[in-house]
């Protein structure tokens, strides 16, 4: 026989929960999402006018409001089976202010890679540069550094207590 799990003491709370409580937290987090997104959406502005270093500025903004959504969210899920009896039209902004929410999510992210990539093809090539101008061509015996062919001393390490 399979018994069903006791619910916590906050998922009992939420079950007594008035519909207007539920309208509250609901409106609080679609607070959070709004604010979240126009933060994801200045953040992506920046990013179109390659302004990466400007993104420091919200970083501590960005991190309260994902923390509040965490909690917000957490909270909502725990009401679970009360969010089902919420009016139409609260359902209807709570979809439009997510599928918001998910599109600006999704374009900073393609966006975050994007400049990652451009970041390490950078540095790649530097690193590629550097490695040309400090090696000497290669010769029919062992590769030789640029240090070593140039003449200078090499180091040479000998362990005197063995």
């Amino acid at each position: 026989m399979i018994r069903a799990a006791k619910p916590t003491v906050r998922q009992a709370a939420a079950s007594n929960m008035s519909a207007a409580a539920i309208e509250t937290e609901v409106d609080h987090f679609m607070t959070i999402v709004a604010a979240l997104t126009r933060l994801l959406e200045q953040e992506n502005e920046l990013l179109h006018q390659k302004k990466p270093q400007a993104l420091l500025d919200l970083a501590e903004e960005k991190s309260r409001l994902a923390a509040a959504y965490g909690q917000a969210h957490a909270k909502l899920r725990e009401m679970k089976s009360e969010l089902a009896k919420l009016a139409a039209g609260l359902k209807s902004k709570l979809s439009a202010a997510m599928r918001s929410f998910q599109q600006a999510l999704e374009t900073n992210q393609r966006l975050l890679a994007r400049l990652r990539a451009v970041t390490e093809g950078l540095v790649r090539a530097i690193g590629d540069e550097v490695a040309k101008k400090t090696s000497v061509g290669q010769g029919y015996g062992r590769p030789v550094s640029a240090q070593a062919a140039r003449g200078q001393p090499a180091v040479l390490a000998v362990n005197v207590t063995a």
